[in-house]
């Protein structure tokens, strides 16, 4: 078969969490959002995946994630 290389030659699939919240959780405490969004941009994450309602929405984590150098992907969901 040539030169095929054995299956223990593939990279190692990437570590993949996910994190899934309504932006109504805390809705009473404006600081346990910026605690949790700090937390979870804190802990050197790669991609940020945002889902919004409109193209041009900001989601606070989402910011956060982009200014730490972590990509973000932005879908919008009608």
């Amino acid at each position: 078969m040539g030169n095929v290389s054995p299956i223990t030659d593939l990279p190692a699939p990437p570590h993949v969490d996910t994190f899934t919240y309504l932006g109504t959780v805390s809705q009473g405490d404006a600081d346990a959002h910026r605690r949790r969004n700090e937390w979870l941009v804190g802990t050197e994450r790669d991609l940020c995946v945002a889902f919004v309602v409109r193209e041009d929405e900001k989601l606070p984590l989402a910011e956060l994630a982009r200014e730490s150098g972590a990509a973000v992907f932005q879908a919008c969901m009608p």
